[in-house]
């Protein structure tokens, strides 16, 4: 049974925060964006940094945006735009997380034999 089929339903929102390296950044803010964007049918949010791409720095994982801003890709540890993530992932449904990562576990998708 996968995890997927206990969230079917589930309206519950998740952020998810990397231990990995530590930032500074002001969870009050977050939220108070979290909450604009939810008005305008937003379904989740991912705090980045700049960082140009000539540096070629995998460390981070990059996220892609289209011309109004919004995410059309991510990929762990590949420089695929300036936009580096932090850590901070946040969905407002939980369950949209579960099902991906349900199906990364289930494909066996791994990133330096790590799944996402």
């Amino acid at each position: 049974m996968s995890l997927t089929t206990s969230c079917e339903t589930s309206r519950i929102p998740l952020r998810l925060t990397s231990a990995v390296f530590g930032c500074q950044w002001n969870a009050t803010d977050f939220w108070k964006q979290v909450l604009a964007e939810s008005g305008r049918g937003v379904d989740g949010n991912i705090i980045c940094f700049k960082l140009p791409m000539a540096n070629n720095d995998t460390k981070w994982s990059y996220a892609r945006t289209d011309e109004q801003g919004f995410v059309s890709e991510v990929q762990e540890k590949k420089v695929i735009s300036e936009n580096a993530t932090v850590g901070v992932y946040y969905w407002s449904r939980g369950c949209d997380y579960v099902k991906m990562a349900d199906t990364m576990i289930a494909k066996n998708i791994r990133v330096n034999n790590e799944v996402g």
